[in-house]
């Protein structure tokens, strides 16, 4: 579709033909941009919805000042302006990307909003967009801000979960040595919070690189939930800690199913001395799962130590299954 065509849809009175020229555009075309940041100022907040996304995905050069007039529009009446808080949750996104600094303070209120709407909040996506432009814009203050929305009033709600996670990755990749402070306290008073948040504190922890993150991730090894434990296990291999191989190979006398085959895995793509070790002990542990679960991960294998121990248990396991599956690895 030409440039033409789509000007004529976007000129339309019709709702659903601005829709569609407004699908047309791409803010990578930078004849396109003019016209997106035209419909942010669209009648309907769909269509301003729309060009907000794609502003977004690409966000182009020297439009921040618009970009944050039409946040700070449609934030002044949200309900009427912006309902659903789809056009600020994209625009905070934008923003973010383009590291525009003047946006810092309508970010920060953005981590606070809450708009209600039939009796739903509508501002989840908005709050944890803007914890994660403001981790990308990182004033000083950030980790404060970002820290209040993962233990924000809510609680534990499963409704609110989506922005604590991101909250939790904003945490991550904040250039502050604090932000380790309220992620260690939300991995060391867990409460009732939710398994997925959980884990996405425990990968934020382990990006800030803490000296001291096995010490936090540990204790999560015997958590009744069997793929949060084998997250833990997984962001322990993670750390490169030489307490990994032992941790990992004590997690899996716990784990059944697919998390112990995704600790397995993990612990054969340590790559030290000490993890194939661990990894080639396993083949005698006395699970029959587990025992298969090493099969599989020393299905590729090539080196002397790995071919001996398959050929071992081809030939002495006790299990007919495990025999099998160690005699076609070495096939393979």
């Amino acid at each position: 579709m030409s440039l033409d065509q789509i000007s004529a849809f976007l000129d339309s009175k019709r709702t659903e033909d601005r829709v569609r020229g407004a699908e047309k555009l791409s803010a990578r075309d930078d004849s396109h941009a003019p016209l997106l940041l035209k419909l942010l100022e669209d009648r309907t907040p769909y269509v301003a919805a729309i060009a907000a996304r794609k502003l977004s995905e690409f966000p182009p050069e020297r439009v921040e000042r618009a970009l944050l007039k039409a946040y700070l529009e449609r934030d002044e009446k949200g309900v009427k302006l912006d309902p659903g808080c789809h056009i600020r949750t994209y625009l905070a996104l934008a923003l973010g990307k383009l590291g525009y600094h003047p946006a810092a303070d309508a970010i920060r209120r953005g981590i606070r909003t809450v708009q209600t709407e039939q009796g739903t909040d509508t501002a989840v996506s908005l709050r944890g967009n803007c914890a994660l432009a403001l981790s990308q814009l990182a004033p000083p203050d950030a980790v404060r801000d970002i820290a209040i929305l993962l233990f924000e009033p809510g609680g534990f709600s499963v409704n609110s979960s989506q922005a604590r996670k991101a909250a939790a990755q904003a945490l991550g990749r904040v250039p502050d040595a604090a932000a380790i402070v309220p992620l260690a306290v939300r991995l060391s008073y867990p409460g009732e919070e939710l398994p997925e948040v959980l884990a996405v504190c425990m990968e934020s922890v382990v990006a800030l690189e803490d000296p001291r993150a096995v010490e936090l991730l540990e204790p999560f090894l015997v958590h009744s939930d069997q793929h949060l434990a084998a997250h833990a296990a997984l962001m322990i291999a993670q750390t490169g800690h030489e307490d990994a191989p032992g941790l990992l190979r004590s997690a899996c006398d716990r784990l059944r199913g697919d998390p112990l085959r995704a600790v397995v895995l993990g612990l054969s793509a340590l790559r030290t001395d000490a993890a194939h070790e661990t990894l080639l002990a396993l083949a005698g542990s006395i699970l029959e799962e587990v025992r298969l679960a090493v099969i599989e991960a020393l299905a590729g294998a090539r080196d002397t130590k790995s071919l001996a121990t398959l050929q071992i248990v081809a030939n002495e396991d006790s299990s007919p299954s495990v025999r099998r599956a160690a005699a076609l690895a070495l096939k393979g």
